[in-house]
């Protein structure tokens, strides 16, 4: 029998002061989400960059619960991940979160 749960969605979103450091970004943001991915209770962690614009990115994160989302603020490298993105961002990452409508089946 499937498990019906109620997922909580992150949603990031990212502008960069620079242009010359999105490739670095993007490399570094695939590394993290493959990390971020094994976390117990993360159901996924996509990061995209906008086409037209190289230097602003999202981050769509995907959670079973609460609980989930303290074990990834839990990962060693969420620190690591603030750490390095703060001189190469041009405003504090805007961070909303969100309940997704309907069911998630597990």
């Amino acid at each position: 029998t499937d498990l019906i749960i109620m997922v909580l969605c992150i949603l990031v979103s990212i502008a960069l002061n620079s242009e010359s450091s999105a490739e670095e970004v993007k490399s570094r943001l695939v590394e993290f989400a493959q990390s971020y991915r094994s976390d117990q209770g993360t159901l996924d962690w996509h990061v995209m960059q906008n086409p037209k614009d190289k230097t602003k990115f999202a981050i769509v994160e995907r959670y079973t619960d609460g609980k989930a989302i303290k074990t990834h603020t839990a990962n060693p490298l969420y620190p690591k991940f603030g750490k390095w993105i703060a001189p190469l961002v041009a405003s504090p990452p805007v961070i909303t979160v969100y309940t997704e409508l309907g069911s998630a089946k597990l």
